[in-house]
């Protein structure tokens, strides 16, 4: 089970309202799935949080190359930007 089910599951259990949808960030395309699947179950989109990112193992941010920086920060950049 991916870690954000259990979050939503958690929150839920507390009287919350969550759906959980696992979507790459790095795709146009699974960004705008997203958005049709929250609009389909809550009726409308109010706002966006971009937290996405590709985790490299715990290696420290200071010995990252300049590759390994943008593989892991641009689905935090782009993501919640992409024109759909």
């Amino acid at each position: 089970m991916p870690a954000g089910a259990g979050c939503g599951r958690r929150h839920l259990r507390q009287g919350g309202d969550a759906i959980f949808i696992q979507t790459d960030c790095s795709k146009a395309s699974a960004i705008k799935e997203l958005v049709d699947k929250t609009v389909a179950h809550y009726g409308k989109l109010d706002g966006v949080v971009s937290n996405a990112g590709i985790g490299m193992g715990g290696t420290p941010l200071h010995e990252y190359e300049v590759e390994d920086y943008e593989r892991c920060f641009s689905p935090e950049q782009r993501g919640a930007s992409l024109p759909g």
